[in-house]
């Protein structure tokens, strides 16, 4: 077998847990009227939330553990979070108010990874070169399946394309793009595009690939692969080392975050041109589509910064503590 499968049997109601804050012992998501964006920092343990409505810092909570991403759950409705130096991966009860363990695994894990489609979370972790698949068991009980792969060195991003059922993953350290069947997670291919991959993104037949290349020749493409043949078909200069490969349906654009030249570029899905590029502050590394926004923030600018989404051009920008990364949009208590 090409993985190891665990079933663990799940309480969601006694697992261990944390709970932060000042007088209250607790973590208000719901506490805005309007929309609002959580954002974790990996240069301290801070949470933040930010009123999408007004601009202002709604809460900044000290945290056990610097937060190294987070996703939204839509089939659990919560909050999904890993820890730098942690094993657990944690989610947030509403009831309590505090994030509880979900699962625990190896310590290391970097990047989690949600599929609506599949309803199914990876985590990939980098120390130990494997990826974990997350599923609950679909017979009536509250088990969960832990699905563990191994994978090239420093696994990084991970993409799905629906219509092969297939999972991409770059693999940082020895620059090669792995393929598995997402069902039985065997090893299909694996290719090399450019060294230091980072970022994928899927759209259409197409896979778009960041990455920061090595040495004297950093990259400064975006590189374009065929999904039936996983041949290069096109480059696309956005800036230096375009790490962050993102979708905004509504300009049918593909977002490049370049972090080595501190900009965003556009791409023009069909004429595969960059039509748009914007620059910002320092170390940009993650973005979010947000209605007819673009919010990005910069891990060394400190910033969270409001873009139109149809130009690049700056809406709002908001400083916020060191380190910003990884961001959640909360619906408000109006949209309930």
């Amino acid at each position: 077998m090409p993985f190891s499968q665990i079933c663990l049997l799940i309480s969601m109601l006694v697992f261990t847990g944390f709970s932060c804050g000042n007088n209250s012992n607790e973590i208000r998501l719901d506490v805005t009227d309007g929309d609002a964006v959580l954002i974790a920092h990996i240069k301290e343990p801070t949470l933040t939330l930010v009123d999408l409505d007004t601009n202002s810092i709604v809460f900044e909570e000290e945290m056990p553990f610097i937060i190294s991403d987070m996703v939204y759950l839509d089939h659990m409705d919560t909050v999904i979070i890993a820890g730098q130096g942690e094993s657990e991966i944690m989610y947030y009860n509403k009831v309590n108010r505090s994030f509880e363990t979900l699962t625990d695994l190896r310590e290391g894990i970097n990047d989690l990874h949600y599929i609506p489609e599949t309803m199914e979370l990876y985590a990939t972790n980098p120390l130990h070169n494997e990826i974990y698949r997350i599923i609950y068991c679909e017979d009536g009980t509250d088990r969960m399946q832990i699905d563990t792969f191994k994978t090239g060195e420093h696994p990084s991003s991970i993409a799905y394309d629906p219509g092969r059922d297939r999972l991409y993953v770059s693999n940082v350290y020895d620059h090669i793009i792995q393929v598995f069947d997402r069902h039985t997670l065997e090893l299909i291919d694996a290719f090399h595009v450019l060294d230091r991959p980072n970022g994928l993104r899927i759209q259409g037949d197409s896979l778009y690939i960041g990455g920061h290349g090595t040495g004297g020749e950093l990259n400064r493409d975006v590189h374009i692969v065929s999904l039936e043949n996983h041949r290069l078909t096109n480059t696309v200069e956005t800036g230096l080392m375009p790490v962050v490969i993102d979708y905004i349906d509504k300009q049918d654009d593909i977002i490049a975050i370049n972090h080595g030249s501190h900009s965003i570029a556009a791409i023009d899905k069909e004429t595969e041109t960059v039509v748009h590029s914007k620059e910002v502050s320092f170390n940009p590394y993650f973005g979010l589509r947000y209605y007819d926004e673009y919010l990005v923030t910069t891990l060394d600018g400190h910033e969270l910064i409001r873009l139109d989404s149809k130009t690049l051009e700056t809406i709002h920008t908001i400083p916020v503590k060191p380190g910003p990364h990884s961001m959640i949009v909360l619906e408000g208590t109006d949209n309930d």
